[in-house]
């Protein structure tokens, strides 16, 4: 079980937090923030409704694991390492994976938010990807 810390990076349906006592490891929670049909239910009520996606972390879980097995290995240190689902002290599960940092240093943002032009070489890179 993980002890989950300060937010580190909010998406939409999700937020990005420290694992107290792992300053090299992050948890992914679902949070019910987004709108759907005029509320704001579960997220995997959500995927579940629109994508008949039962258990959403664990899709995500699962199709890394797909992606990692036939992904070329000069392309895997490209993604995030991931390393499984765990429960949290308050209930939640977490997809656990490793810290993103960008080349400042920094905890990645998500692309969304990111405002620095990428490097070309990322786009390069996704299109073998």
């Amino acid at each position: 079980m993980i002890q989950l810390g300060e937010m580190l990076v909010k998406g939409g349906w999700c937020q990005i937090l420290a694992v107290q006592g792992r300053p090299d490891l992050c948890a992914k929670v679902l949070v019910p923030k987004r709108r759907f049909k005029g509320g704001k239910p579960e997220p995997d009520r959500i995927v579940s409704a629109k994508y008949g996606i039962t258990d959403f972390l664990e899709y995500e879980w699962a199709n890394y694991l797909k992606i990692m097995g036939k992904c070329p290995e000069d392309l895997k240190r490209h993604f995030v390492t991931m390393h499984g689902i765990e429960n949290s002290q308050d209930g939640r599960k977490a997809l656990i994976m490793d810290v993103v940092k960008d080349d400042r240093g920094e905890i990645a943002p998500n692309l969304v938010r990111n405002a620095r032009p990428l490097d070309p070489r990322f786009h390069e890179i996704l299109e073998r990807i």
